[in-house]
Parts: C-alpha cells; structure tokens; sequence
C-alpha cells in the first residue's frame, strides 16, 4: 500500500472531488443541447455551433494535456478553486454573450477552465487509496448530475435558451 498521498483520501475529500469530478466534462456531455441551442436561439449556422463545440472540447484536451507538466507542482486545493471560479464566470460570461466570435473565444477558455478541473480531480481519485472505489463513486456521482442536468436542460432551454445551460454549468 503507498503512503505518499498527495491527496487526503478521506470519505469527505473524496465525495468533494466525486462531486467536482463531472464539472469539467460537463458542457462536452450536454454539448447536443448547446449545439441545437447555438442554432435555434442564436441562429447560427450547424458549423459555427460545431465550431465552438469543437473548440470547447480543444480547450479541455490541451489542458488535460498540459496538466501532466504541473499536476504535481502545485497545490490542488488552489487548482481546485481557481479551476471553478474560472470554469463559473466564463460559463457566466457565455450566457450573457452571443456574438460568435467572442462566445467561441470564451468557450475554449471554458474548456481550458473544464480540462484543468478534470485533470486535477482524476489525479486526485487515482492517489486516493482506494482508487477502484473513488473513481467507482466519481462515475455514480457522475451520472446522477449528468441525468440532473438532461432533465432539466429542455425546460432550461425553452425559458431561457442556451444561456441557461450556461447558467447551469
């Protein structure tokens, strides 16, 4: 058994990263639903909504990539909160924003705020010292929020349009 976690593998830490675990994938999982949003509310065209859903997931791979290079060099606590305050008021600053050129900006940056949170929570489960069991937790977690945010996505459209699923990542 290892004993040099970098990560406190508690029941409480390791639900805390279960439940930031899905946050980073998230847009790319409801990314249909942005996608016929791009186009029905905002009237884009079919490859300027896949152009931004294409870069969105750009922005998440680079980073997921990039984290191999600073993953163990800082603190995870602070990558953590950054990630989200980061990952919020972009997907913030995308609900108020329909201009293609700026939205497709600042869904890469969401992507890059989404890959950053990922890498760091699948660290985390993987030096936790069950990781069977965390990452076991982290998928059922997971597909709880993701079945949350399908369900509630047609009624967030229908009311608000694409921005309300911004608001709600």
């Amino acid at each position: 058994m290892r004993t040099d976690h970098r990560f406190d593998d508690s029941l409480a830490a390791t639900l805390l990263i279960c439940i930031v675990y899905p946050v980073g994938p998230a847009a790319t999982i409801l990314m249909p639903m942005i996608v016929g949003g791009l186009i029905d509310g905002y009237g884009y065209s079919e490859q300027q909504a896949a152009n931004i859903a294409a870069l969105e997931g750009l922005g998440l791979v680079a980073a997921s990539i990039a984290a191999a290079f600073w993953i163990r060099r800082v603190s995870w606590v602070r990558a953590v909160l950054a990630g989200i305050l980061a990952y919020a008021m972009l997907n913030v600053a995308s609900a108020q924003t329909a201009a293609y050129g700026p939205l497709l900006a600042l869904r890469f940056l969401t992507g890059v705020a989404g890959g950053n949170l990922f890498a760091v929570t699948v660290a985390a489960l993987g030096d936790n010292r069950a990781p069977d069991r965390a990452f076991g937790l982290a998928q059922a977690v997971q597909g709880v929020m993701m079945l949350a945010a399908f369900l509630a996505a047609p009624a967030l459209i229908g009311r608000s349009g694409v921005a309300g699923l911004y608001y709600l990542l």
